[in-house]
């Protein structure tokens, strides 16, 4: 009888670790769909500016998206005396430097990332890979910056440092999937 236990606790645990490799699509409401590794499920306490939000908190793997309307950017740049800058400009690079530059007083990062040019579903993209550090954890993040028709859309993908090897390919997929309704 405690073999049999064993055994099955073994398997269970096996399980839970393992994966098909496959993707679910998620939709959210009339903005945007994303494909999400199978193994992740919803949570509404990873951030609360987001519009989607899945984790797997055995596998240390999360996937959020922040959609904000791009007039929101030029207020927060007159707002901020930031409208005439050469680093923020009201485009997707401006977007895409704001943003990392309020991250680097959230998180302590290694090196500041680069970022590359590149597009998702046809649309202007950034993409950045950033290991860091918060809340003495070391993470590592793949983020995409997209710019939609009427909104900016951040698109993260985050799992611990030591797990990065293991999930870089997937988090490339799933920055890839995005899809603007």
């Amino acid at each position: 009888m405690k073999r049999l236990a064993i055994f099955l606790l073994a398997t269970i645990l096996f399980s839970a670790c393992s994966w098909d490799g496959k993707f679910k699509r998620v939709k959210v409401e009339n903005s945007f769909t994303l494909d999400i590794p199978n193994f992740l499920s919803k949570s509404n306490m990873l951030n609360d500016m987001a519009t989607l939000q899945y984790q797997d908190i055995m596998r240390d793997f999360y996937v959020i998206v922040i959609e904000e309307d791009k007039s929101e950017l030029r207020s927060a740049l007159q707002l901020g005396g930031l409208s005439n800058s050469a680093d923020y400009t009201n485009d997707l690079d401006g977007y895409t430097n704001l943003m990392l530059d309020s991250y680097s007083f959230l998180m302590n990062m290694k090196k500041a990332p680069d970022i590359l040019e590149g597009t998702v579903d046809n649309r202007p993209a950034r993409f950045v890979t950033v290991e860091g550090e918060v809340e003495n954890e070391e993470v590592f993040w793949k983020v995409a910056f997209i710019e939609g028709t009427y909104k900016f859309y951040q698109v993260y993908t985050w799992t611990a440092a030591d797990k990065k090897e293991e999930y870089k390919i997937t988090m490339n997929q799933v920055l890839k999937s995005f899809k603007e309704l």
